[in-house]
């Protein structure tokens, strides 16, 4: 028989038993994995179950299938894990990082998803490890090829955990609305404009973007050859089809003969695609670009490429789409009363908000929900810059190409190919505009005059530093005012705010600048001076040069915020424009110090200014030739206002008719002399050729006297008031900096130390 002790041990440990198997089945009942026993009608069978910890998971929708989509593979691994889930997540965390340190980037991509999956509906390690990937992984890799696979990679990743922590919420009165992370989304659209539009290395990049998107037949390098060569045939039908690539593989990537473009396909042949092995177009979320799902709201479908299926397709377009998915899921602006739109700061999420929307943690709220007028600005100014203005733009491999480079040409004198693409600076341009204009009027950025007005009106009691407080009922009842009031002075100083970080009326007034007729024409004549300019055909450069310049200084005039948004205190600042300006400028002046006539000018002066200091002139050499060249440029394209041209033929009319009767002496007696006899018909003719040819021989004289006698201030200024300048000097001075044109000052000599005494 056992002795008391084992007995009292025996008790204790069949009294613990019991213990935990009676905690063990209440949890379960508590769980609601088990039906509680005591509820044997159905409304308190139903009753009971709501409460247990699954039926409240159940109705606040928390369980792992009510998160988004799910995955086997996830919850087979975190119910293995039995509760050391976190532990084992840590661990590989840190295994993750010493595999990024050793470059071992295949173990390192498996490790990071399998930290993503271990805890799905945590967002901060899809964004660290997508950021990481795309980022930092990337950038470790020579090969550029290796770059955009991983770039792409950490994309994808993004769009997973954005498929899998997406969901659909009930709200108390029923109405299902789906929700999804506003982080998520919208650092998939930054990622593909950063990386693939603003980043280093952007025009391979970009154009390996564009290879993913071409089915793999049409860019198997094998088909272009036949019998060790090109077939000149399939290469021209690949390059029509796709003009923006080649385009820039030959600008920017001087891939200058068809092998060499031939050749960047063979290196760039595997690189993930919209396509499966077999060419067949791969699941959508298998794809890349990887795209967001359509919207069915119709206001935002202008958001959406739809399919990436040709040449048009641009990162720009994939990043727009997420932007604007992303703005889906957070709330909208502020309203009054009266169900307008009110300029406000981040809305405050209430209990039933909560169901239906998502605060992004980043950026700022009115920058968040700009996000995607703004990359339809970067394709826009990306086709600019790439040389698509409009439907007559083409481009034409073969001009001014080097003999032994021609693409389609058998010779040099057959004539050019002109490439085209439906792709154009100002249909996007347009799409910018009509972007920015809905997101004014929808975020309270673009307010009537007599809106403005009336809050101004209604909050004019309210004291000026009361806008960046909130101010309670009764703290407003002191002070006499009206709630409506202190919304109203909230609402103008939110107004400023807004429009002021972010920069929105240069975006506005550029997108409405960029997209008018003269403007694109302007462009394409500065983008054709530059051409000329780079085949050393600078008297033609400098023609274009001062005819785009010309037409340029149209536009600002018709566009006076695209040109000086900071004048307008409602407007943000911004020197783009004028910067813009001046370096078009410094072109036009570079050409012109090359020029003979300006070149024989400084000499001219330099010998002068020699005569009267013999020691300056050397030092001054440099210096006059760029100030006549800046002169020149100035003039010659003040000289095209149409308010000189008129009034310079006026002048020259008057010339022209002042010289003539000595000119009709002299030819009627040259006539006279040759024997030949004149009749009334043949005299008219002769004079008015003579007029015709005397007017011609004037008007570049009298062009110039007319400018500097009545419209000097055009060289520098906009109106004869002399207050807006076409470019500022602080402007001028930021361009020539950045440019490395000024000139550096000599050190001063190094001081001779004094003799010391003894010496």
């Amino acid at each position: 028989m056992a002795n008391p002790l084992q007995q009292a041990a025996v008790r204790r440990k069949v009294i613990y038993l019991g213990v935990i198997i009676g905690l063990f089945t209440v949890s379960l009942f508590w769980r609601g994995k088990i039906p509680v026993p005591l509820s044997t009608r159905n409304a308190t069978a139903a009753k009971a179950q709501a409460a247990t910890i699954l039926g409240q998971a159940d109705r606040l929708e928390l369980r792992e299938l009510d998160q988004g989509d799910a995955n086997l593979g996830t919850s087979v691994a975190q119910v293995s894990m039995v509760g050391l889930r976190g532990p084992v997540t840590t661990i590989l965390w840190k295994t993750t990082i010493e595999k990024q340190k050793r470059g071992e980037y295949h173990e390192f991509e498996q490790l990071s998803r399998l930290v993503t999956l271990l805890q799905p509906h945590f967002i901060d390690p899809w964004l660290f490890q997508s950021w990481n990937t795309s980022y930092n992984v990337s950038v470790e890799n020579d090969k550029l090829g290796d770059t955009f696979y991983y770039i792409a990679r950490g994309i994808e990743l993004l769009a997973e955990g954005d498929r899998i922590n997406s969901k659909s919420y009930r709200a108390p009165d029923g109405v299902v609305y789906a929700l999804g992370s506003p982080e998520l989304r919208h650092e998939a659209g930054f990622f593909y404009q950063n990386k693939f539009g603003v980043s280093d290395k952007v025009s391979t990049l970009r154009s390996l973007m564009q290879l993913a998107c071409i089915p793999p037949a049409e860019r198997d390098p094998r088909t272009f050859k036949r019998d060790g060569r090109i077939d000149p045939d399939k290469f021209r039908k690949f390059c029509e089809k796709n003009p923006q690539l080649v385009r820039r593989l030959r600008a920017k990537l001087n891939c200058d003969r068809p092998e060499e473009v031939v050749q960047f396909l063979e290196d760039n042949v595997k690189i993930p695609t919209r396509y499966k092995p077999d060419g067949t177009l791969a699941a959508d979320i298998d794809q890349f670009p990887i795209l967001p799902p359509q919207y069915r709201e119709a206001e935002q479908d202008e958001y959406h490429p739809l399919s990436p299926t040709d040449d048009t397709f641009d990162a720009f377009h994939a990043a727009r789409a997420w932007f604007g998915y992303a703005i889906r899921v957070i709330p909208p602006p502020k309203k009054d009363a009266n169900g307008e739109v009110i300029p406000w700061t981040a809305p405050t999420l209430t209990v039933e908000d909560r169901y239906k929307y998502r605060m992004p943690r980043k950026p700022a709220y009115i920058i968040f929900r700009q996000s995607a007028p703004r990359a339809q600005t970067y394709l826009a100014e990306r086709l600019d810059k790439e040389g698509w203005f409009d439907d007559k733009s083409g481009w034409s491999p073969d001009a001014r190409a080097n003999p032994n480079n021609l693409w389609f040409k058998r010779s040099p004198v057959d004539p050019d190919v002109t490439l085209t693409t439906p792709a154009s600076s100002k249909i996007e341009w347009q799409r910018a505009f009509a972007m920015w204009k809905a997101h004014g009027e929808l975020n309270g950025l673009l307010l009537s005059d007599t809106r403005r007005a009336n809050l101004q009106s209604l909050a004019r009691r309210v004291p000026a530093d009361a806008g960046y407080q909130d101010l309670t009922d009764p703290q407003l009842a002191a002070l006499g005012l009206s709630r409506d009031e202190f919304t109203a002075k909230k609402a103008l100083t939110f107004y400023d705010q807004n429009r002021q970080i972010t920069n929105f009326a240069y975006f506005y007034a550029a997108a409405n600048a960029e997209q008018n007729d003269r403007t694109v024409e302007a462009r394409k004549l500065l983008w054709r001076a530059e051409e000329e300019r780079q085949n050393a055909e600078n008297a033609a450069a400098v023609r274009d040069y001062v005819a785009a310049l010309a037409a340029w200084r149209e536009v600002l005039t018709a566009h006076p915020d695209f040109h000086h948004p900071g004048r307008d205190e409602r407007a943000g600042q911004s020197d783009r424009t004028e910067e813009e300006t001046y370096e078009f400028e410094v072109n036009l002046i570079r050409l012109l110090k090359e020029e003979p006539s300006t070149v024989l000018r400084a000499k001219q002066t330099v010998a002068a200014t020699q005569v009267l200091f013999p020691g300056l002139a050397d030092v001054i050499d440099a210096d006059v030739l760029q100030t006549l060249a800046e002169d020149e440029a100035v003039a010659r394209v003040a000289a095209l206002d149409p308010r000189v041209k008129q009034r310079a033929a006026v002048v020259a009319e008057q010339k022209a008719t002042a010289a003539l009767p000595g000119a009709h002496a002299a030819t009627f007696a040259l006539v006279g002399s040759a024997g030949g006899s004149v009749d009334q018909k043949r005299t008219d003719a002769i004079l008015a050729a003579l007029k015709a040819g005397l007017r011609a021989g004037v008007r570049p004289e009298a062009e110039r006297e007319v400018l500097n006698k009545d419209f000097d201030w055009l060289k520098a200024y906009t109106s004869e008031a002399r207050d807006i300048p076409w470019v500022s000097e602080g402007t001028k001075q930021t361009v020539r900096t950045r440019l490395g044109l000024v000139r550096q000052k000599a050190p001063p000599p190094e001081a001779t130390p004094p003799p010391q005494p003894g010496g």
